[in-house]
């Protein structure tokens, strides 16, 4: 719910249950009581799978396509398959069942991997194989979910906390019946999958990466605000410098000359693309969590991850360098404001001496699967990651994080392929 303040016509619906605390709210409305801004996350009490709650799928010991989607708010997804213990809510001991993973979010993957576990973006999808015949009849199958209930910082099943979302649904295997019987064989993996690229076609290489960052910046009030941005001054498909505009709110908050560092929505277009141009994007999380990144309009190939390289004199809780740093030894963050709805001024960052090693790592660990064309990758905290993909429509698209409290609250710029492009409003 949001939002809901006393008076609005449903307020009792929403305040009045059981789960709702108003006390855990007060932080996120000004002293002068001005409306709330965003929650950084939203993380619920309980699992739903297609509209029920922890629900149960009767299945036959044969094989399954399922195809999953991460309807989450905030929440990423490891997902594992184990076989359920004597009262059947929970896994019986640590073996976990193999799948396959054969695609996602825009296609086939250019090969079947076989996995014990996946990590599932918030916004992805991904079809997976996965083989009953072997399990036991009148046997519960528990899909499990590694995932906590607190932002995601790249360690699966690391230190996670929850309450009643570390099961996501049971699948109970029964003796197939009359016609189902005629239908048990397992499935086989096909493995001669086609490779994928961008797109079909000779395109136009961009010359050099286009690198954007993931920033945690603040609003008007001081409260935590996600934001994204550019790592370079901005230019047009033509290559042209794209300015902050000459408007005094903008002047007086000392952003004057080339476009560059965290912008809100509401902020000039940078992300523009000329038609029919591959481009690689460098996507710079300059913040402490996961974030899925999302592309409107493409499909991408993931290239590779690397880390960023941070000055000696930064600190993990603290990015922030004065003008003149003793030495430029790696990246560090220089504040800046950030001009958003209606003239408010938050405040962000401009990145100085951005620096990333130069060894990529495709796979941080088992379960990211991402050998397919996606549309939604995880930018990992304190790591660049790169995608490739071409952009062969004309026209306003966006793209931002497929957190939904972050991409509803300034999370998402405009990505305007060709010319023609206009700002937001």
């Amino acid at each position: 719910f949001y939002p809901a303040f006393d008076g609005d016509p449903y307020f009792k619906d929403f305040i009045e249950d059981q789960t709702v605390k108003l006390s855990e709210w007060q932080n996120y409305f000004g002293e002068n009581g001005e409306g709330p801004t965003a929650l950084a996350e939203y993380f619920g009490n309980f699992m739903i799978v297609n509209g029920i709650i922890w629900t149960r799928m009767r299945v036959i010991n044969r094989t399954y396509r399922l195809r999953l989607l991460n309807g989450c708010d905030s929440r990423f997804l490891a997902i594992e398959f184990c076989k359920a213990g004597e009262d059947g809510k929970d896994c019986e001991d640590t073996t976990r069942l193999t799948f396959h993973v054969i695609g996602g979010d825009q296609g086939l993957a250019d090969e079947p991997k076989l996995t014990e576990r996946l990590l599932i973006e918030t916004g992805a999808r991904y079809d997976v194989i996965i083989n009953f015949s072997d399990s036991d009849i009148d046997k519960r199958i528990i899909m499990k979910n590694l995932g906590g209930d607190k932002p995601f910082n790249g360690d699966i099943g690391v230190n996670q906390v929850f309450d009643f979302t570390d099961r996501i649904m049971a699948f109970d295997v029964n003796a197939c019946q009359d016609e189902e019987c005629d239908d048990v064989s397992p499935i086989k993996a096909n493995t001669s999958f086609a490779s994928f690229g961008p797109r079909v076609g000779d395109p136009t290489m961009s010359n050099s990466p286009r690198r954007v960052g993931l920033f945690e910046g603040s609003d008007e009030f001081g409260r935590l605000q996600p934001l994204l941005g550019t790592i370079d001054s901005a230019t047009d498909f033509e290559g042209n410098t794209i300015y902050w505009p000459d408007e005094d709110i903008y002047r007086d908050h000392g952003l004057i000359g080339p476009m560059n560092g965290t912008m809100s929505w509401h902020n000039p277009t940078t992300e523009n693309p000329a038609i029919d141009t591959v481009e690689e994007w460098e996507i710079w999380n300059l913040s402490g969590d996961a974030h899925p990144i999302h592309l409107h309009l493409v499909h991408f190939e993931v290239l590779g991850r690397y880390d960023i390289t941070w000055d000696d004199e930064t600190n993990e809780d603290d990015r922030v360098l004065g003008d003149d740093p003793v030495s430029s030894t790696g990246t560090y963050l220089k504040s800046q404001s950030v001009v958003g709805h209606h003239d408010s001024i938050g405040n962000g960052f401009r990145v100085m001496n951005p620096t990333r090693t130069e060894d990529s790592h495709l796979d941080p660990e088992d379960g990211y699967i991402e050998n397919m064309p996606k549309d939604v990758v995880t930018a990992l905290p304190n790591q660049v990651t790169v995608i490739k993909a071409k952009f062969d429509e004309p026209g306003r698209y966006v793209w931002h994080c497929h957190i939904l409290s972050h991409e509803d609250h300034e999370m998402m710029r405009i990505l305007h392929v060709g010319s023609g492009y206009e700002n937001a409003e």
